[in-house]
């Protein structure tokens, strides 16, 4: 089982993640648009909600406040996998693509509405392997996403080809 954790140790972990990300892939994404810092830990699925995201992050010391404000806001006694630092994108459509290995099923690929909206439209539907080209684009296209993919009210469509 996981021990309880400590501010040092949080800081400790916070300092060697950072430094993991220090140079320039930083300073690559926090100039062109910014920088996400999400803290992974199995007990958050909504990391949103619990504070556990921060958006448009411009270098180190952002990354760092942000860092150490989401070890504070979590209990000392909940598991850290560690943090996801990804560049900021914005004005496109947000999307939840998944495969695993599950043991009464065997392989599946998820797909659906991603971001806020996977939850909200509960619109995220299971294919098994293997398939064919024109299987998943039917999957997809069965998706109730599929209308937002395909340019609805003149938006430019997604490139969907499988």
């Amino acid at each position: 089982g996981a021990g309880i954790r400590s501010q040092e140790a949080d800081a400790t972990l916070a300092e060697r993640v950072l430094s993991a990300a220090e140079g320039s892939v930083v300073s690559t994404w926090s100039e062109s648009a910014g920088l996400v810092l999400k803290l992974i830990s199995p007990g958050y699925s909504h990391k949103s909600d619990a504070g556990l995201v921060a958006l448009n992050l411009g270098g180190m010391d952002a990354l760092r406040t942000a860092a150490l404000g989401m070890l504070s806001r979590i209990p000392q006694d909940c598991p850290i996998e560690g943090f996801l630092l990804q560049p900021m994108v914005s004005g496109g459509r947000e999307l939840f693509i998944g495969a695993q290995v599950d043991p009464q099923f065997g392989p599946i690929v998820a797909f659906g509405p991603g971001g806020i909206l996977v939850e909200l439209l509960k619109g995220v539907d299971f294919l098994r392997p293997p398939f064919e080209a024109n299987e998943a684009t039917l999957f997809i296209k069965r998706n109730p996403i599929w209308p937002l993919l395909a340019g609805v009210r003149g938006a430019k469509p997604a490139d969907v080809d499988v």
